[in-house]
Order: structure tokens, then sequence, then C-alpha cells
């Protein structure tokens, strides 16, 4: 069911409840852990121009808020206590083809993550990288990931800039730095970066990001 809290941000009405949106990017939440939920949307709604205008803890929930409101932003979680979200994109494609994806993970998987890409998510966050990281993938008008030609391996656009930033020999500090990221994120996306590429070490890791085409 459809859920929101009083307490964090308030989650607009219906559509034919009366309360408007305006020109804000609406963003529906949908996790089964209520108190992640209030957390995100808290920040969220604090944001000028992002509306959280719903929420929901199943998918069967998250379905009817899509059809409801079609958001512009998606916040998905990639396991919900009624199934796999991941096998849910194309009927949620169907109900908001325009949709930004961002979908939640509290697993470092870097096979899960190639497939939710492969499936149309924009952009794939880690929990544990903080509310932060899912401010910038919810605000980001985040392009589509890019596949290496030859394995076919798919690097999100974040995975992109930190590995570019890597190859000029930036240490992980410096690049959270640069990034405005902390150094305990930039540690997850270099090793998610050495998972997929298969690297034993960052001179590995832009050797064979070179050779993928991924740098040039």
């Amino acid at each position: 069911m459809p859920t929101s809290s009083a307490e964090a941000v308030t989650v607009l009405g219906r559509p034919d409840g009366g309360s408007g949106v305006g020109d804000c990017v609406r963003v529906v939440i949908v996790d089964d852990h209520q108190l992640f939920v209030d957390s995100v949307s808290a920040v969220l709604g604090a944001q000028p121009g992002l509306c959280v205008v719903g929420s929901a803890g199943t998918l069967g929930g998250a379905l009817a808020e899509l059809a409801a409101w079609s958001p512009d932003v998606l916040v998905l979680d990639r396991q919900l206590p009624d199934g796999d979200a991941i096998a849910s994109l194309p009927e949620v494609r169907q109900l908001v083809p325009e949709a930004r994806i961002v979908m939640l993970t509290s697993h470092d998987d870097a096979v899960v993550e190639q497939r939710a890409l492969r499936a149309g998510v924009h952009a794939y966050v880690r929990k544990t990288a903080g509310l932060g990281e899912v401010l910038h993938a919810v605000r980001s008008d985040v392009p589509s990931p890019v596949v290496g030609p030859t394995s076919g391996v798919a690097l999100t656009a974040r995975e992109s800039e930190v590995l570019a930033l890597v190859a000029e020999g930036l240490t992980n500090p410096a690049i959270a730095e640069r990034l405005g990221l902390s150094p305990f994120t930039i540690g997850n996306q270099v090793a998610s970066l050495r998972v997929k590429l298969g690297a034993h070490s960052k001179l590995d890791l832009v050797s064979r990001a070179r050779r993928e085409g991924f740098l040039f």
C-alpha cells in the first residue's frame, strides 16, 4: 500500500484531490523500509524544484502510484516483498516511459548492477553511499550507461566520471574533493569498477579501461 509520513516531507494529495505540483520534478519513492522512505523524502523534498508526490512499500503499490502520478523520477528499491524490481521494469516502463529510474540496493553485486542498467535503470545507487548520492542521482540528467564495445560491460555515468579521474592519477580523497563526495563513496565506486573490469589494481584498471574503449 502507498504510504506517506507526516514527519517527513508531506506527500502531496492525489491528482483528483486538488493538490498541484506546478513545474517541479515529481518523484515517487518505493522501498519497504518506512524510516528510509521518510529520510529520502525529507532530503529530496527540501530541495527546490523537487516534489515527492508519493511512496509505496511494494511493487503493487508502486504501479498504482506510477499510474496516479506519472512521475518524472522513480526511486526504486531493488528487492521488495512482492518481487524483484528489475523484473518489473518492463511494466514500469509501460506506465512511465520517460521517467528516470534510480535503483537502490543494499548489496554490492556488479552482475546485478549490469542487469539493472541493461534493463533501463539510469542510476544504480548503494544505500551505504548515503542520501547525498541518492539526491545527486535524482537531480542529475543521467545519460545512458556507457557500454564497453568488446566486453559489453556497462558503466554508470558516475563510474565513468570516477574512472576518468583515476586515469588522471588522482587519489580517492582527491577525487572525492573534486566531485563533492565522501572518500568512502569514491572507494566503493573504484571497487565496483575493478570488479566490473576484472582489474587487480588502479593501474590495471586504467589499462583495461583503455582496451575496452572507456578511456582514450
